[in-house]
């Protein structure tokens, strides 16, 4: 017990300090601390008055490493704030972007979220998920003056949604970098998860309001 409370000390210590580091080298305000409990339970508590939770996309189980985690699965289920599932290495800064589009606020709300975290050499897929086959062209009506003031470069995709596996698969094709979507949209719920699960790369949910 001895032993173990000292790592947790030394890589609560370790996390403080890269956070300060980084922090302060962005001239961002910043606070840590360190709570007991179960994971996913401390963190659903902790983060009512945030804007946003970041969290890793897979456990550190062995039968979890390959999948998402339970926390981010929790997460994506119980949080009521915008969630960041990240994988190490991707950032979306002047890179790539994907955003799902349907005809709900909700998928409006995650393509204003993209626009706003674009950076000015981005590329920004808008995947339209209706089956409808005028989708494309309702969706691009309904978005292009959010896009053509941004300034920031789109090109519109058309895949009705099946499942999940379909959609993580031409995704890849793309090679979108993150993948924004909006909580809410007509998505099925059980597409998300299992989108969310095959999908490599990282995840926004941008919640409502």
């Amino acid at each position: 017990t001895e032993e173990l409370e000292r790592m947790l000390r030394l890589q609560a210590r370790q996390a403080n300090e890269l956070l300060q580091h980084i922090a302060e080298a962005l001239r961002l305000r910043y606070s840590f601390r360190v709570l007991r409990g179960m994971v996913s339970e401390q963190i659903i508590s902790a983060v009512p008055e945030a804007d946003m939770l970041v969290l890793g996309r897979k456990g550190r189980s062995p039968s979890c490493r390959q999948r998402l985690g339970s926390t981010a699965r929790t997460a994506l289920s119980e949080s009521t704030i915008n969630l960041l599932l990240m994988r190490p290495g991707i950032t979306a800064t002047n890179g790539p972007l994907l955003v799902l589009l349907d005809a709900s606020e909700a998928s409006k709300r995650a393509l204003a979220i993209a626009l706003q975290i674009a950076g000015p050499s981005s590329c920004l897929h808008l995947l339209v998920t209706d089956p409808d086959p005028a989708a494309p062209e309702r969706c691009r009506h309904k978005t292009a003056s959010m896009v053509e003031t941004s300034g920031i470069k789109a090109e519109y995709h058309h895949l009705p949604f099946s499942d999940g596996h379909r959609l993580a698969r031409y995704i890849r094709l793309i090679d979108s970098g993150l993948l924004v979507i909006g909580k809410g949209m007509t998505l099925p719920a059980e597409t998300l998860y299992e989108l969310i699960e095959k999908i490599d790369y990282p995840v926004l949910v941008v919640r409502n309001g």
